[in-house]
């Protein structure tokens, strides 16, 4: 797949002193990959959203609502905006990933309209990285959902290659799925016949994010529960419009 022929959707939200520094970071990076970038913020101060305005080839869009799913529809409706036929979503906050992996990521994607899905995968030994429950709860998602869709994979990491004819049924999802939406299209690519692919790459845990505090527990596992939400509602969820995709 060729870098000018994606767009970029991502979404931010500056709470503290210390994210601002790592979003910062980050999207200074992601701005020099070259591609379109649509990032809907949160809540941020006006200091960091004139930031985001600063640099290249980031255009900052207004939220529909608070909340990830707000965000993250805002943020793809625009990307969607260009004409093209995949966008790529990502998380802000991967300035590794954005650093070693993402072009790599774009450029291996198959160009092929039947693809549904290009995921993004953590390798065995970076996925040990992470903290104990950020293992259990996204292992166990990625046995259940690898069960489903007949391929085993690291689903969890964050970044996808979503064909544009999918980005569409996020406008349906109730806004209290949260981070469920990805399992949603990624369950609703495999249900309507389109294909998934994985990339794996060595993506560790960044040191800051490797504490196991009992609110990084709680959170977790909330995602657990939103992301089996997110997989049982595009299994069962069907749509004419899919048809004849296989």
């Amino acid at each position: 797949m060729l870098l000018n022929g994606v767009t970029i959707a991502t979404i931010t939200w500056a709470r503290t002193d210390e994210e601002q520094q790592t979003l910062r970071a980050s999207m200074q990076v992601l701005s020099r990959i070259g591609c379109p970038i649509f990032v809907a913020d949160g809540g941020s101060g006006s200091d960091f959203r004139a930031y985001l305005r600063s640099l290249p080839n980031v255009n900052p869009v207004p939220s529909e609502r608070a909340g990830v799913i707000g965000q993250t529809r805002a943020s793809l409706r625009a990307a969607l905006s260009t004409g093209c036929s995949f966008v790529v979503y990502t998380e802000s906050d991967k300035q590794h990933f954005f650093e070693v992996s993402l072009r790599a990521f774009i450029e291996r994607a198959p160009d092929d309209e039947r693809l549904g899905v290009f995921i993004a995968a953590r390798n065995t030994a970076s996925f040990a990285t992470f903290p104990e429950t950020q293992q259990k709860t996204e292992g166990a998602m990625n046995d259940l959902f690898g069960r489903e869709v007949e391929q085993a994979g690291d689903f969890c990491y964050g970044p996808l290659i979503i064909n544009a004819g999918l980005v569409l049924y996020l406008e349906e999802v109730d806004p209290e799925l949260g981070w469920g939406w990805r399992f949603y299209l990624m369950a609703l690519a495999h249900r309507a016949g389109y294909r998934l692919e994985l990339l794996e790459a060595d993506l560790p845990c960044p040191l800051r994010q490797r504490q196991n505090f009992a609110s990084e527990r709680t959170r977790r596992m909330l995602q657990l529960s939103q992301n089996l939400r997110g997989t049982v509602l595009g299994l069962q969820t069907q749509h004419t419009i899919f048809s004849g995709v296989r």
